[in-house]
């Protein structure tokens, strides 16, 4: 039987990448499943339709087609105009973020999806899925911080590294994790003064922002809260995931998707719904709902 995977277009506001290179497909068409990419999809990452076709993909006009499938791969969590599309056939494969999202964990178990979270694949305790992302995000982190010290952002006029002889800005990094290791790299090398305090990793006057309006002023202070960070930087993002998530694609492709999630713990670590229940113990205890072990589920016999 031949698996059908469908890439839809992503529609949350601000979001360019695509969850599937025109490489990506090729690989998938190698390993035998078949791939719909919805129209345009590829687009703002500088991937033509007209290269998935060539990848032996199959361009399809709308969003129900591609989300027809036995696997949708996406980047970002459904929102609600695409919940009409899940249903218990669907295998979906994204950032979920389930913690901060009661509505969409309710459309999954409702619908009865499997939801597998990039966020919570886990190997050997790193996250392979969210570190890809971790770190355009930290290395756009001080391009956007060296935005905001510009005047026509409401910051203070200076430039990040200084230049004849004035001395270079400060930097402080909170948090030391992947984004925060990269944004000191990045920093430290266009010359500015780095300090990395590995406490907090965010400032109660932050808010989310969007990149249409990304900057805002409080207790005068610029902030940078953009959400969805690296979709500033399409090209490089969309790159940079599927070759985290390529691997996990192909062994749902050659052992179905319960044999995938039976057979690698990293992977079934990522798994957040199935059968209507909670199989991610983090998205249970942020949620208030009852938790369920994934091994209870896939081992049932009638699975």
């Amino acid at each position: 039987m031949i698996l059908r995977i469908g890439i839809p277009k992503e529609i949350k506001a601000g979001e360019n990448r695509v969850a599937m290179t025109p490489q990506g497909v090729e690989a998938l068409r190698r390993a035998g499943a078949s791939v719909d990419v919805q129209a345009g999809a590829g687009e703002q990452s500088g991937f033509p339709d007209g290269e998935y076709l060539e990848a032996g993909g199959r361009v399809v006009p709308s969003a129900a087609m591609a989300w027809d499938a036995d696997l949708v791969v996406k980047v970002k969590e459904p929102v609600p105009g695409e919940f009409p599309f899940l249903s218990e056939k669907t295998v979906l494969f994204t950032y979920l973020h389930l913690a901060a999202m009661p509505a969409l964990t309710d459309a999954l178990l409702e619908r009865r999806v499997t939801g597998i979270a990039y966020e919570t694949v886990s190997a050997e305790g790193r996250l392979p899925l969210l570190k890809p992302m971790s770190e355009v995000a930290g290395i756009l982190s001080v391009q956007a911080g060296a935005r905001a010290l510009e005047k026509s952002c409401g910051g203070r006029g200076v430039l990040l590294s200084g230049a004849g002889g004035v001395p270079p800005s400060r930097v402080v990094v909170i948090g030391a994790g992947t984004a925060g290791k990269s944004a000191a790299r990045i920093a430290a090398g266009v010359g500015a003064d780095v300090t990395i305090l590995d406490v907090g990793g965010t400032v109660e006057t932050s808010r989310p922002t969007t990149h249409a309006s990304p900057y805002f002023i409080e207790e005068g202070v610029v902030h940078y809260c953009v959400a969805n960070m690296p979709a500033a930087v399409p090209r490089t993002s969309t790159a940079a995931l599927v070759s985290a998530t390529l691997p996990y694609v192909l062994a749902l492709v050659r052992e179905g998707a319960i044999g995938a999630l039976r057979k690698d713990p990293a992977l079934r670590a990522g798994l957040n719904t199935f059968r209507g229940k909670v199989t991610c113990e983090g998205v249970a205890k942020a949620t208030g709902k009852e938790y369920t072990p994934p091994e209870t589920l896939l081992y049932d016999r009638q699975t």
